[in-house]
């Protein structure tokens, strides 16, 4: 069994065949050419469930099952992941792979459930119960043969010859310092979340979603004095826009009306049937809760239901989000949205950037779901400046292997991203603009003692800057 007896799919074997036909599914939706890395990762990622400590708990009935655990851990380990990556070490040694494409399999099965890494090493944290468990799954690998005689995808393996190697020590020695490109870097990324796709969403009903939402902007258009400028700029932004484009920059000042400008590029997409999915990542809650506002206010409420809202305070859809009766917090996990599985998704760049350079599980599970989407970065100029070089060139290379595109947004563009395609707009319908909203400004000495403390607020910016 691959879970308790009672799930309505808890057969290993059955499991293992789905894993790795929908790991490898997903990853050949994109351009990485080496999808037996997807596919085997998820073919032999839960094959250390045959230890017997899972066995003995998920055959027990409910009612039984704690007590099963306790007995189960006083004779045997409770962990399958490295035993799995182990066997995968044996069996594709005599496979149609390359040294190197086993290697980078070893390591997405070895952090299928915690983090995936450069370098594995040999398992030194051996006691009498690890090597009783070692012991048993060797047992259990030669009647495992037994079971898959007639399926052609495991039936290949030598599964005797595995169970007598499977006795020696355990060690991998793998170590992918070597991999240090932005593809390489992409491709393990990508297959990895493929994998935990595959594997996490076994257990739900879910397809692969395609952007056709119908966001009627025209009630965004306002009377106000700016609204003829704002509607200069949206036309000049609408008229150079190429969708086709890998990543485009919009500058954009504040409060010019980009946010109708996104919407009604968005718009564009609803017809291209290659779009999955639009993203828009903005760094302050505040900005997204502006921008969900103006959304609901264009759509309808069914179809609210397609547009997940994902942050630290709530994740659910927009729907959710707007009845009042729907509980702010809540500890139940949902495939869909923990796998940004939504045809829009709104969120903070803090997202963003922990999915593409964190190595957790939780994170990575999102990184598939950007092939063939748009992303809208709004207020680029606020990621750190350090990785925003790296970051472009993961950039180029996610639309080029990936399909995705970007379109970044900034009042003032960051020096690092200049020489990306940018939006021209006109110097007259800027200058115009900011000739209508400047503010005018004093400065003058500041006398403490003359200042009512009980009716003053004093904004300093940075500590550093206040000294």
């Amino acid at each position: 069994l691959s879970h308790p007896v009672e799930e309505p799919k808890n057969s290993l074997i059955d499991h293992l065949l789905e894993v790795g036909k929908s790991a490898e599914n997903i990853f050949s939706e994109t351009n990485f050419t080496n999808t037996p890395l997807a596919y085997y990762s998820g073919l032999l990622h839960d094959i250390g469930k045959i230890n017997p400590f899972y066995q003995e708990i998920f055959h027990a009935s409910k009612n039984n099952r704690d007590q099963a655990k306790e007995t189960a851990l006083e004779n045997y380990v409770q962990e399958h992941s490295r035993f799995s990556a182990r066997v995968a070490d044996i069996v594709l040694q005599n496979s149609e792979l390359d040294d190197s494409t086993i290697e980078k399999i070893l390591v997405l099965i070895y952090g299928h459930h915690s983090t995936i890494r450069k370098t594995l090493w040999e398992i030194t944290d051996k006691n009498d119960k690890f090597l009783a468990t070692q012991t048993a799954i060797s047992a259990s690998l030669s009647d495992f043969s037994n079971h898959v005689t007639d399926i052609h995808e495991l039936a290949k393996f030598d599964w005797n010859k595995c169970a007598e190697k499977f006795l020696r020590p355990l060690n991998f020695d793998v170590n992918l310092e070597s991999e240090q490109s932005p593809d390489d870097y992409l491709e393990m990324s990508c297959a990895f979340s493929c994998l935990l796709q595959a594997d996490r969403g076994s257990f739900a009903s879910w397809i692969v979603p395609n952007f056709d939402l119908n966001l009627n902007t025209q009630s965004l258009v306002s009377n106000s004095p700016l609204a003829i400028t704002r509607t200069e700029f949206q036309q000049q932004v609408m008229e150079d826009f190429d969708a086709d484009q890998g990543i485009s920059i919009i500058n954009a000042p504040t409060g010019i009306g980009k946010t109708k400008v996104f919407l009604d590029i968005i718009n564009q997409y609803s017809e291209d049937k290659d779009v999955q999915r639009i993203f828009y990542f903005s760094p302050l809650l505040a900005l997204t809760e502006d921008f969900e506002s103006k959304i609901a206010s264009v759509i309808s409420k069914k179809q609210q239901e397609d547009i997940l809202i994902y942050n630290h305070l709530f994740s659910g859809s927009l729907q959710d989000k707007r009845d009042e009766n729907t509980p702010r917090f809540t500890n139940r996990w949902v495939f869909e949205n923990e796998s940004f599985n939504k045809k829009f998704v709104i969120t903070t760049t803090q997202r963003l950037l922990m999915t593409l350079f964190s190595n957790k599980t939780r994170d990575k599970l999102k990184m598939a779901s950007f092939r063939n989407s748009i992303l809208i970065i709004d207020e680029v100029q606020t990621i750190p400046k350090p990785i925003l070089f790296n970051l472009k060139s993961i950039f180029k290379q996610m639309h080029k292997l990936m399909g995705t595109r970007f379109i970044l947004v900034s009042a003032t563009i960051p020096h690092e991203i200049s020489d990306l395609p940018k939006i021209e707009l006109s110097s007259e319908m800027l200058d115009g603009y900011l000739e209508l909203t400047k503010k005018q400004i004093s400065i003058a000495p500041l006398n403490i003692p003359a200042i009512p403390f009980d009716k003053t607020l004093v904004m300093a910016n940075t500590r550093r800057k206040a000294v």
